[in-house]
C-alpha cells in the first residue's frame, strides 16, 4: 500500500476505535495546551505535544509511557542544569550535550521495551532545554521548569481525559494468540515425529520461532497495567519457554526414536496423542507411554518431553485463569544485550548531534537551532530501532507536511487571528486529522511527526507577536534538515550492520556452550537455559532484519539449545560414572573449548566414540544427542569462533 493511499484511508475511512482515539486525544491536546498557556509556561505547545506522544491504544501502555516520559524529562532537566553551570562556553556545553545524548542512546539500546523510553527522553530533554538558554542564560531555571511543567501537564491531562476512556489491552485477542500458538507448537511437534519433508518441516519451524518471538515482544505491551494482565504475560512467557524446549526436545527425540526397535511406531503413537491440540492430555498420555518402556535413555527423554508438555499446559491454564497458581518459578528468557550495538548506537547519535552543533556554531544559520533540536530528538528515538531508516523516511514525510501546514495556517489562514481561543479552534481540524493518522498503524509514525511539527511551528501562544516568513521558514527548514541528516547518518555514514549483529549473537551462543562444557562445578541449569532461550528469541528478530540468508541460524539456535541440554545432563551424570569414564567425559569437555567452532564434525565423532564406550546408558544417549546437534548444524557452530 502506498503512503498516500494509507493516509487517505486513515483520514477518509477511519474505524470506530480510530475515531474515538482521535477525538479523546485531540481534546486532551487542546486542554493541555490551554492549561499550560493559562499558567504562563514558556512554549506551552510542549504540553499538547506530550499528550500526542504518550497517547496509546491501550490504557496500561499510556500510563506506563507517561510515567517514563516524566521520569526521563526530570532526569534530563537535572542534567542540563548541572551541565550548563559547569560549562559556561557554548562550545563546551554543546559537546557535553552531545556526549550525554550519546550515552542515553546507548542506554536506550541496552534497556528493554518501554523502559528504554526514559533513556530516550533523558537524552534529548537537555538539548531542548539548553538551546533557548544559550540566547538568554539567565532564564535557564525558567526554561527547565517550563519544560518539566509542560510534560507534567501533558501526562496528567492525558491520564485524566484520555485514560478513563481508553480501553485496556485486548486480553481476548492476546489469549487467542497464545492459545493458537500453543496448538501450532503441538501440530509442528506431531509433524516432526511423523517425519516427512524435512525442508517443509524446517520452514514451519522458522515460522513457529518467529511467532514465538513476536509473542514475546507483544508481552511487553500487554503486561502494562493490572496484575491480571501481568500474570497472563508471565504465563505467556512460560508458554514460550515450554514451546522452545519442546522444539529442542523433539529434535533430540527424533534420532533416538529412529534408532530404537519399534521407535517409528512409538513416534506415530506420540503424534496421534498430540493431534488433539491440547497440552495437558498430551502430557498425561506421553507419561503413560514412557511408563510402558524399560528404564533407559528413551524413557528419560520421553519423561522430559512430557515435562515440557506439562509446563505448556500449566502456562495455558494460568493464562486463561489469570492466576499464577501452578506456575513453576522458572527464570524467563533473558533479554540479550549487545555491548557492541549499544556502543555503536551511542557513538553515532553523539557524533550526529555534535556535527549539527558544530555546523550551527560555525555557520550561524537561523535554522540551526531547530535543526539541532530535531536531530537530537530523532537520534534518541531511533537509537534502538532495527529499521531506523524506514522510520526516518516516514518521519521526514510527516515533518514536511507538518511544517507546510503550520506555515499555511500561521501566515495565511489564521494570520489575522489574535484571540488565543480562536487559534485553538482553528487548529482543531489539524489535530484531529493528525490523531487519525496516529491511530492507523501504517501511518502512525508519519502522523505523529506531522502533528508534533505542526504544533512546534504553529506555537499558539496568547499575545504572541505576528509571525513572519523570515522567522518561520528557516525554523521549518531546520527541523526538516535535522531529520534528513539523521537519516543520512543512520543509513549511509554510520549504518547498522545486521549480519554482524547476527554473527555476534551466534558467537555468544557458542561461547555459552563452551563455558558450560568447561564448568568445574555443576552449572546452574535454570540460568543457562534462560540465557540461551533469550538468545534464541533474539536470533529470530535479528534474522528477520538480516534477511533470508540468515534463516539457517534459527535452526542453529535450536541445535545449540539441544547441545546445551545434553551437556547439562552429562554434568549430572558425572557422579554416577567410574573414574575412567569421568576422565573421558572431561576430555570431551576440554575438546569443546576449541573444537566447537573449529571442527564440530570431529568433535561430534569424538562424542559418538565416547558414547559407544560409556557404561552409563543415559550419559551415552546425552553424548549421542550432543553429536546429533553438532552434525545437524555444523555451519552454525563454525561461525561461532
Amino acid at each position: 500500500m502506498s503512503v498516500l493511499r494509507a493516509c487517505r484511508n486513515a483520514l477518509l475511512q477511519p474505524t470506530r476505535p480510530a475515531l474515538l482515539f482521535a477525538l479523546r486525544t485531540s481534546l486532551a491536546m487542546l486542554a493541555a495546551l490551554a492549561l499550560a498557556a493559562a499558567l504562563g509556561l514558556d512554549s506551552p505547545q510542549w504540553a499538547a505535544m506530550t499528550v500526542g506522544l504518550v497517547a496509546q491504544p491501550t490504557r496500561g501502555l499510556q500510563l506506563a509511557k507517561g510515567f517514563y516520559r516524566l521520569l526521563g524529562t526530570l532526569l534530563g532537566a537535572l542534567v542540563v542544569e548541572l551541565l550548563l553551570r559547569l560549562a559556561q562556553q557554548p562550545a563546551l556545553a554543546l559537546a557535553g550535550l552531545a556526549l550525554w545524548l550519546g550515552l542515553c542512546a546507548g542506554a536506550a539500546q541496552w534497556l528493554r521495551g518501554i523502559r528504554a523510553y526514559a533513556a530516550v527522553l533523558a537524552g534529548y530533554t537537555p538539548v531542548i532545554v539548553a538551546l533557548p538558554a544559550f540566547a538568554e542564560p539567565g532564564r535557564l531555571d525558567e526554561f527547565a521548569l517550563a519544560r518539566v511543567g509542560c510534560i507534567a501537564i501533558g501526562v496528567v491531562v492525558s491520564t485524566l481525559l484520555s485514560s478513563g476512556f481508553t480501553p485496556g489491552a485486548d486480553v481476548r485477542e492476546f489469549r487467542a494468540r497464545v492459545r493458537d500458538l500453543g496448538r501450532a507448537t503441538l501440530a509442528w511437534t506431531a509433524g516432526a515425529l511423523r517425519g516427512g519433508d524435512e525442508s517443509a518441516l524446517a520452514a514451519r519451524e522458522r515460522e513457529l520461532l518467529a511467532e514465538l518471538a513476536a509473542l514475546d515482544a507483544r508481552c511487553d505491551q500487554v503486561g502494562a497495567g493490572s496484575d491480571g494482565r501481568r500474570t497472563r504475560v508471565r504465563a505467556a512467557r512460560e508458554l514460550i519457554v515450554a514451546a522452545l524446549l519442546l522444539v529442542a526436545r523433539t529434535r533430540a527425540l527424533q534420532p533416538l526414536l529412529a534408532a530404537q526397535p519399534g521407535g517409528p511406531a512409538l513416534a506415530a503413537r506420540l503424534a496421534e496423542v498430540l493431534d488433539g491440540g491440547r497440552a495437558a492430555p498430551a502430557a498425561s498420555a506421553t507419561a503413560l507411554l514412557a511408563g510402558e518402556l524399560a528404564a533407559g535413555p528413551l524413557r528419560t527423554r520421553l519423561d522430559e518431553f512430557a515435562e515440557a508438555l506439562a509446563a505448556a499446559a500449566d502456562a495455558r491454564r494460568a493464562g486463561e485463569q489469570a492466576t499464577a497458581v501452578g506456575l513453576a518459578p522458572r527464570p524467563h528468557p533473558h533479554f540479550h544485550r549487545d555491548r557492541a550495538l549499544a556502543w555503536h548506537a551511542a557513538r553515532r547519535a553523539g557524533l550526529a548531534v555534535a556535527a549539527v552543533a558544530a555546523f550551527w556554531q560555525l555557520s550561524g544559520w537561523a535554522g540551526g537551532l531547530t535543526m539541532l533540536m530535531s536531530c537530537a530528538v530523532m537520534c534518541s528515538i531511533f537509537a534502538a530501532s532495527d529499521r531506523a531508516f524506514a522510520g526516518l523516511l516516514a518521519v521526514l514525510r510527516g515533518s514536511v507536511a507538518g511544517v507546510a501546514c503550520a506555515l499555511l495556517g500561521k501566515l495565511w489562514l489564521l494570520a489575522g487571528v489574535d484571540s488565543f481561543a480562536w487559534q485553538l479552534l482553528g487548529i482543531v481540524p489539524v489535530l484531529f486529522a493528525g490523531c487519525l493518522l496516529i491511530a492507523s498503524p501504517p501511518t502512525a509514525i508519519t502522523g505523529t511527526d506531522f502533528t508534533m511539527l505542526f504544533l512546534l511551528m504553529f506555537n499558539p501562544v496568547p499575545g504572541a507577536a505576528p509571525a513572519s516568513l523570515d522567522h518561520l521558514l528557516p525554523a521549518g527548514l531546520g527541523a526538516i534538515a535535522g531529520v534528513a541528516w539523521v537519516a543520512l547518518v543512520y543509513r549511509w555514514l554510520l549504518p547498522s550492520d545486521p549480519p554482524a549483529q547476527l554473527r555476534r549473537l551466534v558467537r555468544e551462543c557458542v561461547h555459552d556452550l563452551r563455558r558450560l562444557a568447561m564448568a568445574r562445578r555443576p552449572p546452574n541449569a535454570a540460568l543457562w537455559r534462560a540465557r540461551t532461550l533469550g538468545r534464541v528469541l533474539r536470533l529470530v528478530a535479528r534474522s528477520a532484519v538480516a534477511g533470508e540468508a540468515a534463516a539457517a541460524t534459527l535452526a542453529g539456535g535450536i541445535a545449540a539449545l539441544t547441545a546445551g541440554l545434553a551437556l547439562l545432563r552429562l554434568h549430572q551424570c558425572l557422579p554416577a560414572l567410574d573414574a575412567v569414564d569421568v576422565q573421558a567425559v572431561r576430555a570431551l569437555f576440554a575438546a569443546c573449548r576449541d573444537g566447537l567452532n573449529t571442527d564440530p564434525a570431529a568433535l561430534a565423532a569424538l562424542a559418538r566414540r565416547l558414547a559407544a564406550s560409556l557404561s552409563d546408558a543415559d550419559g551415552a544417549a546425552s553424548l549421542a544427542e550432543f553429536a546429533d546437534a553438532l552434525e545437524r548444524q555444523p555451519a552454525f557452530f563454525r561461525s561461532g569462533g
